[in-house]
């Protein structure tokens, strides 16, 4: 079972990400825009970034959406760690 830190650190390193992928490109289209004179790199920039994001959303809500199943995760589920093949749905199990 992982610990309250190492779940909230891994919530972390997906937020950072998310963030990077979202400013990142529109920073960098600005600080071509700013060499070249042109004023339209960082409106590409910030177009591709919310694309990125929305990329990094769906394949993040893959990655836990299905395994629940209508139901709560647990932690080994939550972090890849359940060898669970049930496909009819969450058992009554204690």
């Amino acid at each position: 079972m992982a610990t309250q830190s190492a779940v909230a650190i891994q919530w972390l390193s997906r937020t950072i990400a998310v963030v990077v992928l979202m400013v990142l490109p529109g920073y960098l289209g600005l600080l071509i825009d700013q060499a070249l004179g042109t004023k339209y790199f960082t409106a590409i920039g910030m177009v591709l970034g919310m694309g990125l994001t929305t990329i990094a959303f769906v394949a993040l809500s893959n990655k836990l959406i299905p395994q629940a199943r209508g139901r709560a995760l647990t932690d080994e589920e939550f972090n890849g760690e359940s060898e669970d093949t049930e496909e009819d749905g969450p058992s009554n199990a204690p």
